[in-house]
């Protein structure tokens, strides 16, 4: 896959979350905490060589992807409509 990213910050314990749009109004992501991610495990873990490559990647970066694509995330009828967010679990992050 092909995106752009959107953002990318660390959770209170130092694990990265990510969200990349595909297209307007089409994001992938993981959960963006620990609890949000008790039973999905898309964060990406601190001393990872997926956390290290993303850690070189800024806001706006254009990037290839590898994913295993999880579900929808809740959000109103309107959001999941108009703006979808996808959760997975990132495997490869790539900036092109």
């Amino acid at each position: 896959w092909i995106g752009i990213v959107e953002q990318s910050h660390t959770t209170k314990e130092g694990d990265l979350w990510i969200t990349v749009d595909i297209a307007p109004g089409i994001r992938i992501s993981t959960a963006k905490s620990r609890p949000a991610d008790e039973n999905a495990g898309t964060l990406i873990l601190d001393g990872t060589p997926l956390f290290a490559s993303l850690s070189k990647i800024s806001t706006g970066t254009v990037v290839t992807f590898s994913a295993d694509f999880i579900g929808g995330a809740l959000a109103s009828d309107d959001d999941m409509v108009k703006r979808p967010e996808i959760l997975a679990r990132f495997t490869d992050v790539a900036a092109r």
